[in-house]
């Protein structure tokens, strides 16, 4: 990365062991492709430097992190992954160089198969993001998301955006997944936030989210939402707020919000939800929302 202006082609492993390595670069947007893997393997720490994303295009370029490694990220720095490029992480950590300081976040574009689990995503100002995961061109290439078992923690003292953010996309798994903060009031804007989700395969299952303005924002989605405890405080809106959206809600629990659930033009299931202590309306029903509260029996 630090060669001096000589050009790297061809399939190449960056492989960074044991250790701690500044990444650097001349360029802000440096872009790996030609089928890069970039592997970070245990107990190595790799970190960005300000105003620097790492750019990972092209089917088979992948980052890819073990057990126990970590990327730093500098001020408004972040990971953007796009036309095929992937990353596959595994109980390791994305967290900031200064624990007040926000990063950009990790950017997953286009039809890849994502993988991250039980992973520690701190202080990113947009979490993950996952965009345009669909087969409207009918390419039948292979993709996917799996966001599960990670925490998204918040330590920087200001409020964050969003910790999940979803848009255009089908096929993904949001599950077991923590939402916090050490800011009592919210911590997150958003917690998950999907709007023009309603290719099939969208699911948020068995989530903690705490301490947002809303828990869940659907705009234009038809997820199947099941398990997840939302809690709020004085400071919240929503547990979960639907505009133009359907799928199936069940056995969520939702506290402490001034709605519990606010529905716009939405008709979803909402099946087995224990909804407590609201500070306005548990469930808030506008234009025309009908959902359907008890199993359809054939």
């Amino acid at each position: 990365f630090c060669n001096e202006g000589s050009n790297i082609r061809g399939n190449v492993n960056v492989v960074f062991d044991k250790g701690i390595f500044q990444l650097c670069s001349y360029f802000n947007d440096f872009v790996v492709e030609d089928s890069t893997k970039i592997v970070l393997e245990d107990s190595a720490v790799v970190v960005l430097p300000d105003n620097y994303t790492l750019h990972l295009k092209g089917n088979t370029t992948s980052l890819i992190m073990n057990p126990g490694s970590k990327i730093k990220f500098g001020e408004n720095s972040g990971i953007v992954c796009d036309s095929g490029a992937k990353v596959i992480a595994n109980d390791a950590a994305f967290t900031s160089t200064d624990s007040t300081k926000k990063w950009n976040g990790i950017f997953l574009r286009h039809r890849s198969q994502d993988t991250i689990k039980n992973c520690l995503i701190s202080n990113a100002q947009y979490g993950i993001n996952i965009f345009r995961k669909n087969d409207d061109e009918e390419t039948e290439i292979p993709y996917s998301t799996e966001i599960s078992g990670c925490s998204f923690v918040n330590k920087s003292g200001s409020e964050l955006s969003i910790a999940i953010y979803a848009a255009n996309s089908n096929n993904f798994l949001i599950m077991n997944n923590t939402i916090t903060s050490t800011n009592l009031t919210k911590g997150f804007a958003q917690g998950i936030y999907t709007e023009f989700c309603s290719g099939g395969n969208v699911n948020f299952i068995g989530n903690t989210i705490n301490n947002t303005g809303n828990g869940m924002t659907l705009v234009n989605s038809s997820p199947f939402v099941s398990q997840n405890v939302i809690n709020g405080n004085q400071y919240s809106e929503s547990g979960i707020f639907l505009d133009n959206s359907n799928g199936k809600f069940e056995y969520n629990i939702i506290n402490d919000f001034y709605y519990s659930v606010y529905s716009m033009l939405s008709s979803p299931d909402l099946l087995k939800n224990i909804f407590n202590n609201s500070y306005t309306d548990n469930i808030l029903l506008t234009y025309s929302s009908t959902p359907n509260l008890q199993p359809v029996l054939s």
